[in-house]
């Protein structure tokens, strides 16, 4: 080695020594607690340096919020610095090295803030939700077996998966891949088939009684609430100009220069109002707002460059409008008015809204359901407006509702609801749905008669799964009225198999799963697709069982569409 390379070199762990002896008082794992617990829960903070640079992400467990990076991150002379959304939140804080404890002051804002204090936690703490699920040892659980729902006394009817004709082998590998960490972050899962709760499932120490943030679900519930306020004659259609109800505020543009935006185009998102979404590199609208002294005059100051009706944009604070339009007119503060004429008639009290302040108004700004709530609030859009014999929401507002008045790009878009068309083992399903960031969505399949929920935290770690676990999982639990060939005995389809090369695999039945082990000693699943035919795990290859009159297996094969790549020969079967 040449003697200036050497010397770079030296001079390149001196300057990674430097920074890594820099950072080390902050780098691990921290707890942060907040005077206003309520406004702003803990979080869990952890600090490593990677190239030089101090690097944090952030977890809030009891809102489910996990992986979300920190911005602006900076540690000198004992002083600690971080931001969150594009800057709105930041954090200011000093070390004490004497006794290793951080206080400082969180700011939303110029008008909030909210002293804290950060602890060093060991990462053993943090099992409770960074692992799945905990057997009652304290060890970790992989193996499943499924388990009927628990009836509660919630008006919820439950049943069994074999009572509604569905297929328990997909929803056992769900949950398995939920519990190995394949899938991580899914908090809950529940199905409705038929009215009866058939499927439910808790991760990440979430219980049935728990409450979750639903994000943008908010809308949905909030158009239901607009649904509601027009079926009791406050307001009068959602043909009605929103201008109206805001003449008093008449320095904002939009009231000024009189936009003919309705209260329907509002909820289908095409207002034409400019807006710029949420953007991690960014300023966004979305996150601004909240930096404004009047939400309200914020939304109503933006310019109109489209013709309302006509352009979809999705705009995350028009909640602000349709709760002002219902205070207006029905003379209750909104957490009043959903408790008297939608959570009260639903029987369920599992639910907290997160209330802001914001001049002389009082804005609901985010939703905490249980999971248990968000099913039968998706049951009763099913059941067209009725809970219990209870007509809730009339039938025309579900209808109104659930029917597309946007193209969104590949999905239609109603009133805030989601509709996409998805096609399982040919048979078609029209799927209706409330969706929140993070994976919270509440599912309606109406040609199943079922409803899906799941709550989730996955933010910012992964992109959205709602296709994956839909079209791997639920839709084709759902589709086994449409087979038409017998059910398979699977423990008949165990055993040891002979490939054309002459290498052997074996494939074993667990937990009514088919599990293969290869030649070279990989495992995976096959997955029932139709009939015989199995889906390789992660892979576009087929397996196709071929049984005689009996129900005993003659061969298999396997495809990749269409193309025969291998044939299975059963040990058993060739020594006879």
């Amino acid at each position: 080695m040449k003697p200036h390379h050497i010397i770079l070199l030296f001079s390149s762990l001196v300057l990674f020594s430097a920074c890594h002896n820099k950072y080390e008082p902050i780098t691990g794992y921290w707890e942060a607690t907040f005077t206003d617990s309520v406004n702003f829960p803990k979080q869990i903070l952890y600090f490593n340096a990677e190239n030089g640079k101090l690097k944090l992400t952030i977890d809030e467990p009891e809102d489910g919020l996990l992986h979300v990076p920190g911005e602006h991150v900076w540690f000198q002379n004992d002083s600690l610095h971080y931001e969150t959304v594009s800057g709105i939140y930041k954090y200011d804080g000093k070390l004490n090295p004497d006794n290793g404890v951080i206080k400082g002051i969180r700011f939303a804002g110029t008008f909030y803030s909210s002293p804290f204090i950060i602890r060093r936690i060991s990462a053993e703490a943090l099992s409770y939700y960074k692992i799945p699920r905990l057997k009652a040892n304290g060890d970790r659980e992989f193996s499943y077996t499924y388990r009927p729902p628990i009836h509660a006394e919630d008006g919820i009817a439950t049943g069994t998966l074999a009572e509604a004709d569905i297929d328990t082998s997909y929803l056992v590998q769900l949950v398995k891949n939920i519990l190995s960490g394949k899938m991580a972050t899914v908090h809950s899962l529940l199905l409705v088939k038929d009215n009866k709760l058939v499927f439910e499932e808790y991760f990440h120490n979430y219980n049935i009684h728990d409450v979750h943030k639903v994000e943008s679900v908010i809308k949905t519930i909030q158009s239901a609430l607009v649904g509601i306020a027009i079926d009791n004659g406050f307001i009068p259609d959602e043909n009605e100009y929103v201008s109206s109800y805001f003449s008093d505020r008449d320095s904002t543009r939009w009231i000024r220069k009189n936009y003919p935006v309705q209260i329907r185009h509002l909820l289908s998102m095409t207002s034409g109002l400019e807006w710029k979404p949420y953007n991690e590199d960014g300023p966004s609208d979305d996150s601004e707002i909240y930096l404004s002294p009047d939400y309200i005059n914020y939304v109503l100051n933006k310019n109109l460059i489209n013709k309302p009706g006509k352009t979809f944009l999705y705009n995350n604070r028009f909640n602000f409008l349709h709760q002002g339009i219902i205070e207006k007119t029905s003379g209750m503060s909104l957490d009043s008015f959903a408790k008297t004429f939608l959570f009260s008639p639903l029987g369920t009290d599992e639910y907290e809204w997160k209330i802001i302040e914001n001049g002389n108004f009082k804005f609901l700004d985010a939703l905490k359901l249980s999971p248990r709530t968000m099913i039968k609030f998706g049951m009763l859009y099913l059941n067209k407006g009725k809970w219990n014999n209870q007509q809730i929401i009339s039938p025309e507002w579900v209808s109104v509702s659930t029917e597309k008045h946007a193209n969104a790009g590949t999905l239609d878009y109603g009133y805030t609801w989601w509709m996409k068309n998805y096609t399982v083992d040919g048979r078609s399903f029209r799927t209706i749905f409330a969706l929140g960031h993070g994976e919270q969505i509440i599912m309606l399949i109406p040609e199943a008669n079922a409803v899906f929920v799941m709550t989730g935290g996955n933010f910012m770690l992964k992109p959205q799964r709602q296709d994956e676990i839909l079209t791997r999982y639920i839709l084709p639990s759902l589709n086994t009225k449409n087979t038409t060939t017998p059910v398979i005995d699977l423990d008949k389809l165990a055993g040891s198999f002979e490939t054309n090369s002459h290498e052997f695999l074996t494939i074993e039945l667990r937990d009514c799963v088919l599990q293969v082990t290869d030649p070279a000693g990989r495992q995976f699943s096959l997955l029932p697709k139709s009939g015989n035919v199995y889906q390789v795990e992660n892979s576009p290859l087929t397996v196709t069982f071929y049984l005689d009159d009996s129900g005993s297996l003659i061969t298999a094969y396997i495809y990749n569409n269409t193309q025969i790549v291998d044939r299975l020969i059963k040990k058993e079967v060739n020594k006879r």
